[in-house]
């Protein structure tokens, strides 16, 4: 398994709090590139993650599109995530 603070890595859900957290603990510890991904248009923590402003973490919204994984090489999705999908 790649380690996630040296590779670029997508973190599926940051409107949910264990993702959102995922994403705080990535940018703080120096992972190259997170890429906060989700479906929802808008939630709470997603601004919290703008005003931080990591330098580190592109925050992407309103679906899931295919860059995002191609640029990417570390995938951590939320624990909800249902394992059929």
């Amino acid at each position: 398994m790649k380690d996630p603070l040296s590779h670029p890595t997508l973190v599926i859900g940051p409107c949910g709090p264990v993702c959102y957290l995922v994403t705080r603990v990535l940018a703080e510890r120096g992972s190259p590139l997170v890429i906060a991904n989700d479906v929802k248009e808008d939630c709470e923590l997603v601004r919290v993650l703008e005003r931080l402003d990591y330098d580190n973490v592109e925050i992407v919204t309103g679906g899931h599109p295919d860059d995002v994984f191609r640029r990417t090489e570390v995938m951590i999705p939320p624990p909800s995530l249902p394992e059929d999908s």
